[in-house]
């Protein structure tokens, strides 16, 4: 007898259940279409899309038979667990690292941060690698190898930063370009969320808050630089303008601001080393110290008759004094290192942005030829710390980005910069 309508509505269409789809999907029992490596839902989702092995399920005597419904990610054993996880690859194969840096995702759900055995593997990467890749001074690595995770358990923005960097520093190490998409990936969703909370936070900046804060805008420093060196400079103003310090000039002001109202706080706290110039008031800048030097001072002549040259002066005598606080540590002692502590060599360039005139970064920005020329020998001074993972060729893109914007009538006054960026000079 034929079934009527009613009962056909009734029945629940059957259909075969699977249990290869991601963990997600397969928690909130809803059907995953199983694309890999990230699935349409947990897209959708702004979801970390994680994976089952084929051999997680034949771990321990009853592999073989079907899981529990009401298993949880907690309830597997550490095997299982150690197999379960694997790093999402973006939605697009396009990553332009400074355009992710201003958008935030919409948060979706709770967003309260808890670890995963993948951010345990970043964590674990930060102790024992990406931390010492950074700081390179014996008696401060300790700071960034325990104190920095400390504050880190208590301020998310922290870890989520510590974390972030521990990708973006795995990304640089690996050759593979899909496994650098996604770490890269992981690198962005990390610091995106972190600076939502870093956001909320510095509006109420205060003394328990500031050394977490502060602490971050250090770790943002490093991620910004470490995403410039990953994209192609290519020859758009897009990039040239990101090269030239568009996004992360403003960024690193934004420190001062961070550190100024707690400053004395800070100062005679943990993290007083990273405060303090020591002898930067005493270098000699009266005397040429090298070649370097003497050709620093020959492009007073590209100002000389601009009603901005006090503007120019000014910031030529302070590049001047970062390239001697550089030069300095070359023929120290172990010992005097150790003395100056943090503030070597890398620092340098970076001082010149803390501390040059205002006027002068306004100048840079409006694109200003002595503007330029003096970021250019900026550039070169940069390029002599290539080796760092994060620095890598920013110094020779903006010696050529210059360059190229100027074009032959101001070479003169670059030629010492792009001499030593096409490898035909060596800072003296």
């Amino acid at each position: 007898m034929p079934e009527n309508d009613a009962s056909r509505q009734g029945r629940r269409r059957a259909h075969r259940k699977t249990k290869t789809g991601c963990l997600d999907c397969r928690q909130r029992r809803v059907k995953c279409d199983e694309r890999k490596p990230v699935c349409s839902a947990c897209v959708r989702r702004n979801r970390t899309c994680v994976w089952l092995t084929t051999s997680a399920h034949a771990v321990g005597s009853d592999s073989n038979r079907p899981a529990s419904r009401t298993q949880s990610p907690s309830s597997r054993t550490p095997e299982q667990s150690s197999q379960a996880y694997s790093f999402p690859t973006p939605a697009s194969s396009s990553i332009n690292c400074l355009d992710a840096f201003p958008i935030l995702p919409q948060p979706s759900g709770d967003q309260s941060f808890r670890f995963d055995l993948g951010d345990l593997a970043l964590l674990h990467h930060w102790t024992f690698a990406a931390c010492e890749s950074i700081c390179h001074a014996s008696g401060e690595i300790e700071i960034w190898r325990r104190l920095f995770p400390e504050v880190g358990f208590q301020y998310s923005f922290v870890a989520r930063a510590l974390l972030s960097l521990a990708a973006l520093h795995l990304a640089h190490e690996t050759q593979d370009a899909v496994l650098q998409a996604q770490y890269v990936n992981r690198a962005i969703s990390h610091h995106n969320y972190g600076l939502t909370e870093f956001r909320n936070i510095v509006t109420r900046l205060n003394k328990e808050n500031s050394e977490a804060l502060f602490i971050w805008s250090i770790l943002n420093v490093v991620y910004v630089f470490g995403m410039l060196n990953l994209g192609a400079p290519g020859s758009s103003a897009k990039n040239k303008d990101q090269i030239l310090g568009t996004g992360w000039i403003p960024m690193l002001h934004g420190v001062t601001a961070i550190v100024h109202p707690a400053y004395e706080h800070l100062v005679g706290g943990r993290l007083s080393t990273f405060l303090r110039l020591r002898n930067w008031d005493e270098l000699d800048l009266d005397n040429p110290s090298n070649d370097a030097d003497l050709e620093l001072q020959r492009i007073k002549e590209a100002w000389e008759d601009s009603a901005d040259k006090g503007v120019y002066d000014e910031a030529l005598q302070i590049l001047r004094r970062c390239r001697r606080f550089m030069d300095q540590f070359k023929d120290m002692s172990e010992s005097e290192l150790a003395q100056m502590g943090y503030n070597q060599t890398w620092s340098g360039p970076l001082i010149f942005i803390h501390v040059g005139p205002e006027a002068y970064f306004k100048l840079l920005s409006q694109r200003q030829p002595p503007a330029l020329i003096l970021f250019a020998h900026f550039g070169a001074m940069v390029y002599g710390l290539r080796k760092h993972w994060f620095i890598g060729d920013l110094g020779k893109n903006i010696v050529e980005a210059v360059d190229e914007l100027l074009g032959s009538y101001w070479r003169p006054y670059l030629s010492w910069p792009l001499r030593f960026v096409h490898g035909n000079e060596h800072i003296a």
